[in-house]
């Protein structure tokens, strides 16, 4: 039997593949220690290779690697081993064999960053992965690889990149579940996506709270190999950076941190807490578990500060990207804050006011300067930017800005501000912007503050937020200051404060600040009155209630009583009383508008012409006309409170005083009131009403000659409406004649009141046909009269009556034939168009309607008459003396009373002589020269 020494290297060959694929690896290591000049470490390999499955176990070949490496000699390495089975192959046999087996090479590994020419290090690594893609026996590629780190730094930093990562993943962090990946999908991982995967399982609502330990002892471990997968391409910007004022250049190899800071920045705006909770309890790339295969990564002190700012950065920059406005998102924030000064040793001074607010009235002006889209999340990690790089002047700012949005916070505003729409408000937001948004939250604090809150404070943080500090005035213009509200003026600043009181109800405080008897007020007295006057009027508009106990318009006549003492009776106001009196007397009537939207009491002030709304309500209220005078009320209230009277249409600039003007607008606003109460009246067919309000309402005279008022055109149309009014047909003919008698009592004073001549042919039309009808009544009635005598002259008929003597019935029958007469003659002069009686009635009407409104005084009984063409005519009433109409044209009598004339017998005078000639005028009589006229005058009245 031939021994190992005497068998050629081709046997030695087969004879260790033999034993190999048998799984004799004692053998195995007996026959390469005994014949070293044959199978050499690599031909060892790649023979295990070749023959052993990933099924194996490693502890059963690691011997004969650790006698490879060099690292033992065992006893018993020369002991005989059996050759039988290759000693018969000849020399050709062996080498082909040899030549069929097709050993596996050994990888090198440098493409993936891993060079080493050491076999056995090249070996395990190749094992490793067989193992794994074979069994996913993570433990036992530990066993095959442990043994063989110390000295190779190559195969530790696959270790530790690639093998402990995934060992922590599936067996020691979370061992319920494996993670899925590989070797060669976690050697293969690159960037955030990597990195999602890698953190996976922190993700999760069990895993969150280990997301520091998961970035010390995952992703640490992965990143310390920075494969060239990883690795990016800087920018030269970025591969310079600044550490205390010197350019050190940051070591290519450790750039993929970088991947990990966008991550961080990447994961805040999806879950802000996962993201502040990782860096609160993460210090960085410096803060890494290796497992013990090695104390800490080998960099300079540069390069460990440079990845602390940038890390830093990336903590800043989650601050300023989200959107995230809840009370945990702000706590989140201000660790954040302390975290980075913390790791960039930033010393931040304490607050410098009682009410611990800090002095940040100043800013860089790198800050200032800083475009609106250096804010984009992409720029956030730029090295120089002025707002994320660590800096006492970028903690600073974001102290501000946190300390900004505490403050609404504790305001308690509906809509909170996240910090990166605070920086938007501060940094670009114009005035008009910023002043809304404190609008907003100052009305919103109003609309939710208690009874305890302490307003005193409240004003001394809104100013606060306006200047960051304790800022002069003067200093709201310069350029190297921000805030949040910085651009709004001081004035605008209270104005809102004090707007927020008055919503709060706290009247009280309001006037011990804004209305307290010192120079010192923060706002003007005027621009206080008018706040005053919006307040009141915002809440009036937003009543839906007119009732001033209720709603809007109770909270109104709170802030009414409660400041009007401190204004002039003559202010806006207090004029508004008028408007809240009026609304609540209105409010008790029913009123809707068009498309049956009810009435609000806003309807009154953006209405242009108020007052017909009351004729609204008289059309839907059937008895609102007999309440003329609350009605007469609203409309004066509407007028004293300002609001426009559209039928007055004169300049302003042309009424001489201001109480003239408003005495015109009352007595227009009680003219249209009147007449639409006067039209409802009509329309409920209460004439007598109409007539009421005719004679003692409207007042009515003849048309001013002067233009110092305006044209009365509501009493003639008035009269008109109510002349032209037919009784229904129920009446009784006694009560018919009486309306007639009145509608043309009315038609006479609309005739003469009429200031356009157009109009006259229709109403004398209207006039005659009420005569016509009168007459027609009076004959009818005198018909049904002479009926009735009749009938008792016939009673003879009746059993046991007596007959009409001879004579008594000639008496009868001759005044029949006289009426019959008389009426025959009326209607032959109604035919030939002959100047009827009557029409001079028209004056005689017109002047005793104006005698019972404009001229209640009445003369003794026995009063003379003037006969005008044979008709008995009087100068307005007929119990009028004859002494007075002397007095009144201006004849002589007694010497303490003829030189006296009276002014309205004067206007009695002109108004009947006018009417006459105007008349005479309609009928187209020739003038008469106007002595001749009074000297028939005084003949016939001689007569």
């Amino acid at each position: 039997m031939a021994d190992v020494q005497s068998l050629s290297a081709a046997h030695i060959i087969v004879l260790a593949t033999e034993l190999c694929s048998k799984t004799e690896f004692q053998d195995f290591q007996v026959l390469q220690h005994q014949r070293p000049d044959v199978l050499a470490a690599e031909l060892c390999c790649r023979i295990l290779l070749t023959f052993v499955s990933g099924n194996e176990d490693p502890e059963q070949y690691v011997p004969l690697l650790k006698q490879l490496r060099g690292l033992i000699v065992e006893d018993g390495l020369s002991k005989n081993i059996d050759v039988s089975s290759v000693e018969e192959f000849s020399e050709a046999e062996a080498r082909r064999r040899i030549q069929q087996m097709r050993f596996v090479r050994l990888q090198s590994f440098d493409s993936d960053g891993f060079v080493t020419q050491d076999v056995v290090s090249r070996f395990v690594i190749q094992q490793a992965y067989r193992i794994d893609a074979e069994t996913g026996d993570l433990p036992a590629i530990l066993h095959l690889v442990e043994p063989f780190v110390d000295g190779v730094e190559p195969l530790r930093r696959w270790v530790i990149s690639c093998l402990l990562p995934l060992l922590r993943l599936d067996y020691e962090y979370y061992a319920e579940g494996g993670s899925g990946l590989s070797l060669v999908a976690i050697h293969d991982l690159a960037g955030t996506e990597g990195l999602n995967l890698l953190l996976q399982r922190a993700r999760t609502e069990g895993g969150r709270q280990h997301i520091g330990r998961d970035l010390r002892g995952i992703v640490g471990p992965w990143m310390y190999g920075d494969r060239s997968s990883k690795r990016r391409k800087l920018s030269p910007s970025f591969r310079r950076a600044s550490i205390a004022g010197q350019e050190s250049s940051l070591a290519p190899e450790r750039s993929g941190w970088q991947d990990v800071n966008e991550w961080i920045l990447e994961t805040s705006l999806g879950d802000y807490d996962l993201a502040a909770e990782a860096i609160c309890k993460w210090d960085g790339p410096r803060d890494v578990d290796l497992g013990g295969y090695e104390s800490a990564p080998q960099e300079s002190t540069d390069a460990d500060t440079v990845l602390s700012i940038y890390y830093g950065q990336a903590a800043l920059a989650t601050v300023y990207a989200t959107d995230y406005t809840s009370p945990q998102a702000n706590q989140n924030s201000w660790r954040i804050l302390e975290r980075v000064a913390d790791i960039a040793a930033v010393h931040l001074p304490r607050h410098s006011d009682v009410e611990g607010l800090p002095d940040e009235s100043e800013q860089p002006e790198s800050i200032i300067t800083m475009s609106r889209s250096e804010l984009a999340t992409d720029n956030l990690l730029e090295p120089h930017h002025a707002l994320t790089r660590p800096s006492t002047a970028s903690l600073k700012f974001l102290r501000a800005i946190l300390t900004s949005t505490r403050i609404l916070e504790e305001l308690r505003c509906q809509q909170r501000l996240s910090c990166r729409d605070a920086t938007f408000l501060a940094l670009y937001a114009t005035e008009q912007v910023q002043r809304r948004e404190l609008h907003r939250a100052l009305q919103n604090l109003a609309r939710m503050a208690s009874a305890e809150t302490d307003w005193q404070l409240i004003r001394n943080k809104v100013l606060w937020l306006s200047r960051w500090g304790s800022v002069a005035p003067s200093l709201s213009e310069e350029q190297n200051h921000r805030a949040l509200f910085w651009r709004v003026s001081w004035e605008n600043i209270e104005t809102e404060l004090f707007g927020a009181l008055l919503t709060a109800k706290q009247y009280q405080t309001a006037i011990s600040l804004y209305l307290a008897d010192t120079d010192s007020t923060p706002l003007p007295l005027f621009l206080v009155e008018k706040i005053v006057e919006h307040e009141i009027l915002n809440a009036y508009d937003n009543a839906s209630n007119g009732n001033r106990t209720r709603g809007g318009l109770k909270r109104a006549s709170e802030i009414l009583k409660a400041f009007s003492p401190h204004f002039a009776p003559s202010s806006p106001v207090n004029r508004i009383e008028h408007l809240l009196a009026a609304t609540h007397s209105l409010s008790f009537y029913q009123l809707t508008l068009q498309h049956g939207v009810p009435f609000q009491p806003v309807s009154i002030r953006v209405h242009h012409d108020p007052i017909s709304l009351i004729s609204k309500v008289l059309e839907q209220n059937s008895k609102a006309y007999t309440k003329l005078d609350d009605l007469l009320s609203i409309g004066r209230g509407f007028v004293a409170a300002g609001l426009p009277i559209s039928s007055i249409e004169e300049d302003e600039a042309s009424v001489p005083t201001s109480e003239d003007n408003m005495e015109s607008k009352m007595l227009e606003s009680d003219h249209r009131i009147t007449y639409d109460a006067i039209i409802s009246a009509l329309s409920s067919n209460d004439f007598d009403t109409a007539y009421s309000y005719i004679l003692t309402r409207l007042s009515p005279s003849p048309q001013p000659t002067s233009t110092s008022g305006p044209a009365d055109d509501t009493s003639w149309r008035a009269a008109y409406a109510a002349g032209r009014h037919r009784p229904p047909p129920s009446a009784s003919p006694s009560a018919k004649i009486d309306i007639l008698s009145k509608r043309m009592e009315l038609l006479s004073l609309a005739l003469m009141l009429v200031p356009d001549p157009s109009s006259l042919p229709s109403m004398l039309s209207t006039w005659q046909a009420c005569e016509k009808e009168l007459n027609d009544l009076r004959a009818r009635e005198a018909a049904e009269e002479k009926a009735w005598d009749d009938r008792g002259d016939n009673i003879s008929s009746v059993p046991g009556g007596f007959g009409m003597e001879d004579r008594d019935a000639d008496i009868a029958e001759t005044q029949r034939e006289r009426e019959r007469r008389r009426a025959a003659e009326v209607a032959k002069r109604f035919d030939e168009h002959e100047a009827p009686m009557g029409l001079f009635d028209v004056a005689r009407g017109a002047a005793r309607a104006i005698g019972k409104s404009a001229f209640p005084l009445r003369a003794p009984a026995g009063s003379q008459s003037v006969r005008v063409n044979d008709s008995p005519t009087s100068y307005g009433d007929p119990s009028r003396s004859s002494d007075e109409y002397g007095r009144g044209a201006g004849g002589s009598g007694d010497e303490g009373q003829h030189n006296r004339i009276r002014k309205r017998d004067m206007v009695s005078n002109m108004v009947t002589g006018g009417l006459v000639s105007g008349l005479g005028w309609v009928l187209g009589a020739q003038p008469v020269d106007k002595d001749a006229a009074g000297h028939g005058k005084h003949e016939t009245a001689d007569d």
